[in-house]
């Protein structure tokens, strides 16, 4: 079977591995490592950051890594792999930005806003280059799966975010809001417009996307059900995290928080097991970078030139009919 007509960027591969890095640096900075970064949040939401750090050292740095890799050595997987975890880098690199609260409380967070903008900018510049980069050939997702898939999307982020965020603004509605609310409001409303406008369109679009099998569905599903899963162990590491002292959730709570976040993981999962089942011919042979030329074919070779070299022609303009040699 033939390749997919991809090609990866020379670039990709270092501003992959350069993401890893900032987010590592904002993770070892951070109240988890040196503390030299004081975000201006109450305990509460601190122990939470703590648990999104922990998240992003333990799950989305290596992943993040290993996608680097994979684009170093061209393999179709690595724009993929790359896909999955840029959003999940921009949406926790956004919340550093948007939930502290600038007045009344102490910090200096502000000191490292440029080392928060370099991580957004960084994970744009991935996720666009891996959406260019990855091959259709690979997202492509047959029916069933593409059905498992499009109702995870739709069904994860409605029990994510309007699971979550639904109740608690009953609770705010009726005059008895949760401890997380009281203890810094407009950080729940920062976070709980975050995941209301940027998750929950992002996986709702995807999911349908894949449901009526448009063109660019398989990208939309590797970068929605990446994102989903992400922010799924960021939301159950930050509720663990904040089951340390404090008026937070209890273990209860969180567990049922970790309990949402394996669900909002399943289809990622899925789209990694159609790949790996349907596409390992692709995984083959390297993706070229462009102007590099076609890669040498690598299939059996016809015994005879005269046969040989007319389907060499074909191969090289694809749709032609190759003719026969004319007799000597």
């Amino acid at each position: 079977m033939a390749r997919p007509p991809a090609s990866i960027p020379r670039w990709l591969a270092p501003a992959t591995a350069a993401l890893a890095g900032a987010t590592a640096s904002v993770a070892a900075l951070g109240p988890l490592g040196a503390g030299l970064v004081d975000h201006r949040v109450p305990p509460l939401l601190h122990d939470r950051l703590v648990g999104s750090a922990a998240v992003s050292l333990a799950v989305l740095v290596p992943l993040t890594l290993a996608a680097a890799l994979l684009l170093r050595r061209r393999s179709p997987a690595g724009p993929l792999l790359a896909l999955s975890v840029a959003l999940g880098h921009w949406y926790l690199a956004a919340e550093l930005v948007l939930v502290p609260e600038r007045t009344g409380r102490p910090g200096d967070d502000e000191v490292f806003l440029p080392l928060f903008v370099a991580v957004l900018l960084l994970a744009t510049a991935v996720a666009v280059g891996a959406w260019s980069a990855a091959s259709t050939a690979t997202t492509r997702l047959d029916r069933p799966t593409g059905t498992l898939v499009g109702v995870g999307l739709l069904m994860g982020s409605g029990l994510f975010v309007l699971g979550r965020h639904v109740p608690a603004w009953l609770d705010v509605v009726r005059g008895a809001p949760s401890a997380e609310y009281l203890a810094g409001p407009g950080a729940w409303w920062a976070v709980a417009f975050q995941e209301l406008a940027l998750l929950l369109p992002v996986s709702a679009a995807a999911g349908i996307a894949v449901l009526r099998r448009l063109p660019w569905s398989g990208h939309a599903a590797f970068a929605a059900s990446g994102l989903l899963a992400v922010v799924g162990a960021a939301v159950g590491g930050a509720a663990w995290s904040s089951t340390r002292g404090y008026a937070g959730p209890t273990v209860d709570g969180a567990t049922s928080t970790s309990a949402i976040g394996l669900v909002t993981a399943v289809p990622a999962v899925l789209c990694w097991v159609a790949v790996a089942r349907t596409g390992r011919q692709n995984w083959a042979s390297p993706v070229d970078h462009p102007g590099a030329g076609p890669a040498p074919d690598v299939g059996p070779r016809a015994s005879s030139p005269a046969v040989a070299a007319p389907e060499a022609r074909s191969d090289r303009h694809p749709g032609t009919i190759p003719r026969p040699r004319s007799a000597p």
